[in-house]
């Protein structure tokens, strides 16, 4: 069996990666500890689907969400939308980790 020669390499790197450039995206996460709120991940998850407003939060259509034991990790590819959830959660009194 032949070694493929290094141009085939070389070209087959370089196509991966503007085939990884070209699909993918930033993605920034947020930890909420202490939530008070009740069933918090489930509030979340309406904000997502714009089923409720948050007053000085904007809808975020590609929020993903977690729950841990002791925190709910949310992630989004829209940084100022979690900045402004992370701003809220902190008005409530909640913990965050800071957007990530």
């Amino acid at each position: 069996m032949a070694k493929p020669s290094i141009q085939r390499v070389l070209m087959s790197r370089e196509l991966a990666r503007r085939w990884l450039q070209s699909r993918s995206q930033a993605e920034y996460r947020l930890r909420i500890f202490g939530s008070q709120v009740r069933n918090f991940p489930g509030l979340l998850r309406s904000l997502r689907d714009d089923r409720v407003r948050i007053a000085g939060v904007q809808t975020i259509s590609d929020l993903g969400i977690q729950e841990g034991f002791d925190c709910v990790t949310v992630w989004s590819s829209n940084y100022d939308a979690l900045q402004s959830l992370q701003k809220w959660a902190e008005e409530k009194g909640m913990e965050t980790s800071g957007v990530w």
